[in-house]
């Protein structure tokens, strides 16, 4: 069961998050916001809630081994060894978690900046189900969208790399996507 000292730590991390990036003033001609975090960002569903709930702020997302799905996540892989951290979504704590789920928040009528989603398909504690049904929902029946990109490694791990070639790999195809969606 979620703490109110739970609930006020996750609102906190995603409400820092977005009060960094709207620290520029955008009508003055200040550049796009880009959002991209590393892998290792403790809270994996910070980078998704920021896209999902002010995707005006952001040029550019990178979502790098993604935890979006906040009502299956104990059931995919180490998910619910995390259930005191995030919650139980089989419990009376959905009411609650349903508003930091960001698969569960995109909205087909908003416009999203380029997003670029990696994963692993060895991953064994993000499940690469996360990153696949995002994508699939972002498209939400249209043959394409524009800017919605992803890559999943078949050989990396947690991660989404098992070693230094492949996150060499991963960082190029990151900088490249950077690169060619904030040039517009």
């Amino acid at each position: 069961m979620l703490t109110i000292f739970d609930e006020l730590h996750i609102e906190l991390h995603i409400e820092g998050l977005l009060c960094r990036c709207r620290a520029p003033d955008r009508n003055k001609g200040d550049v796009d916001q880009v959002l991209g975090m590393p892998w290792w960002i403790q809270w994996r569903s910070l980078v998704g809630n920021a896209l999902v709930q002010r995707p005006d702020l952001f040029g550019a997302v990178v979502c790098q081994v993604p935890l979006l799905d906040m009502r299956r996540y104990s059931k995919l892989l180490a998910g619910a060894s995390w259930m005191a951290e995030y919650g139980d979504p089989d419990t009376d704590d959905w009411e609650y978690m349903q508003h930091f789920s960001p698969y569960h928040m995109v909205d087909a009528d908003k416009t999203y900046p380029a997003v670029l989603f990696t994963t692993s398909t060895r991953d064994d504690r993000v499940h690469p189900a996360h990153a696949r049904k995002m994508v699939y929902k972002m498209l939400d029946g249209k043959e394409s969208r524009q800017g919605l990109f992803y890559y999943e490694n078949i050989e990396g791990g947690h991660g989404g790399a098992a070693d230094a070639d492949q996150r060499a790999r991963v960082t190029a195809l990151i900088y490249d996507f950077m690169s060619k969606a904030l040039s517009d």
